[in-house]
């Protein structure tokens, strides 16, 4: 029996080419075509595209990167921007308690204060009047403790009730730290020292605390009298709490 080979490899290539639509013909013919794009960068492709393959193409090799450098750029910035800004940290801090009607006489002596030092950025000189730690709804105990266990209050005012409750807390620093024992002495002297109950101390080891009825400065602009200077965290240096006593000017008669 004779084969008609021929007719049977002619029969193949007709049901193969019957096999195949006109747009997989195209997508395979473009799929053996060579590659335009190989030789050039992806920016010149970029521009060579249009519409939706623009854009495809750009998600695809650009998106990611310029998100990675707009938020790089906007870090920086931020960093830039906070160390700019960012004010200097004062070399001299006082706090003071429930004063806050008094808020501006004790802000002028600090600035007064700062003068004296020669002292001319303001910022480097803090003064607040409005702390309260008597438990109530705006009491500032955690934010007192933490800022004196971090150096950031070097002297505290407050009435003599207030300045005995922030003795106990171990928020003051003995006067001792700071003075001399002959300013010490002079002070007792003047009956300008207290003990930690808030009463007058004739040995100046265990005072706590200064009277500031005793003070010229302080009594010129009319603050309250019962108010008592203490010291709290001096870690960072004594020279200004020092200097701060002696602007102050204690000198005056001893407690009734």
């Amino acid at each position: 029996m004779m084969v008609d080979r021929a007719g049977m490899k002619r029969s193949d290539e007709a049901n193969h080419d019957v096999a195949l639509s006109a747009d997989q013909k195209a997508a395979v013919a473009g799929l053996a075509a060579p590659n335009v794009y190989a030789e050039q960068s992806m920016w010149t492709t970029l521009r060579g595209l249009h519409g939706r393959q623009r854009w495809m193409f750009f998600v695809e090799h650009f998106l990611l990167g310029l998100v990675a450098v707009v938020v790089t750029i906007g870090v920086v910035a931020a960093v830039v921007v906070t160390y700019v800004t960012k004010p200097p940290d004062p070399v001299f801090a006082i706090q003071g308690f429930g004063m806050t009607r008094d808020a501006e006489g004790l802000k002028a002596l600090g600035r007064d204060f700062a003068r004296h030092e020669h002292i001319w950025d303001d910022r480097l000189v803090e003064v607040n009047a409005s702390a309260d730690i008597s438990g109530g709804y705006g009491d500032s105990s955690p934010q007192i403790l933490a800022r004196v266990s971090a150096g950031q209050i070097n002297m505290m005012v407050a009435d003599r009730k207030t300045f005995v409750q922030l003795v106990r807390r171990g928020l003051v620093s003995a006067p001792g730290e700071v003075l001399d024992h002959d300013e010490l002495v002079t002070l007792a002297k003047q009956g300008a020292l207290l003990d930690k109950n808030g009463r007058q101390a004739d040995d100046p080891a265990g005072a706590r605390g200064l009277r500031l009825a005793n003070s010229i400065v302080w009594g010129e602009r009319r603050l309250p009298r019962e108010a008592v200077l203490m010291f709290a965290n001096v870690q960072s240096g004594t020279k200004y709490p020092r200097d701060f006593v002696n602007y102050l000017y204690f000198k005056g008669t001893r407690m009734p």
